[in-house]
């Protein structure tokens, strides 16, 4: 939550900050989804390419961005440039009367809007680009995700963002974190996918970090890639167990699984 905070001044002591108390009511994300379904025509929620906004969680020194799965709440829509305008005013006064704060975030491309959407309890990320379908001339969606489960996320990606490779050097955005048993008994391995941010912006494009986690519950950082590794890679006696049955590719590129 961002307050506004402002000076007053007391009689006979120095100036002091204070904080104004908001008082908004809840909106959940799906709350907030179903809110704008409400104003605009035809939306489609089957849709799981929704964004939610990368956000740096107070109490967090880095940023976290629910994986497409994880957002439930979220629509979108494919429609002439003119009704997607409509549209997306429509949605923007919709949710700032329900008391969200908008920001416009730098794409970098003029065909490509994007606008954040912050309340006390959801954050919510607007897109409007160019259609993939030839039929249309723009698709615009809207993903949610509830504060509460950001929270949840930064906690549960904590651990990975400590052994990460720069992670005090630039200000990274952690994309999920899929943590799962390895078939080999005491190991746990981990994907992390990260992308520098840059607040007020929309940026793309990660690389996943490995990370695996040996009996004794420490996590170590592995390798980051956006292609599967080479067999050699797997070249310690951890490794082999933690990623073992994952697969890898030889010299020639003929695909192999790890063996511990």
């Amino acid at each position: 939550m961002v307050y506004k905070a402002y000076l007053e001044k007391q009689p006979t002591e120095t100036a002091v900050i204070t904080t104004p108390k908001e008082d908004k009511p809840e909106m959940s994300a799906s709350g907030a989804i179903e809110l704008i379904g409400s104003k605009i025509s035809y939306p489609d929620t089957t849709n799981i390419d929704a964004m939610a906004p990368s956000l740096k969680i107070e109490g967090y020194e880095f940023y976290v961005t629910p994986a497409h799965e994880n957002i439930k709440a979220h629509l979108s829509k494919s429609t002439s440039a003119s009704q997607a305008a409509s549209d997306v005013n429509t949605i923007a006064s919709t949710l700032k009367a329900a008391g969200f704060r908008e920001r416009k975030l730098d794409s970098g491309g003029q065909d490509y809007l994007y606008s954040e959407y912050r309340h006390v309890n959801t954050a919510c990320l607007l897109e409007n680009a160019p259609s993939s379908n030839s039929d249309y001339e723009r698709r615009f969606s809207i993903g949610c995700y509830d504060m509460a489960d950001y929270y949840k996320l930064a906690e549960k990606t904590k651990p990975l963002t400590l052994i990460t490779p720069n992670y005090s050097t630039y200000r990274l955005a952690f994309f999920g974190a899929n943590i799962k048993d390895s078939v080999t008994a005491g190991y746990k391995t981990a994907e992390a996918s990260t992308g520098t941010h840059v607040d007020g912006t929309y940026g793309v494009g990660a690389v996943v970090n490995l990370c695996y986690q040996t009996p004794d519950g420490v996590w170590q950082y592995f390798k980051s890639t956006q292609n599967i590794l080479p067999c050699s890679n797997f070249n310690t006696e951890d490794v082999k167990k933690a990623f073992a049955g994952n697969q890898c590719a030889d010299e020639n590129g003929s695909i192999f699984q790890v063996k511990p």
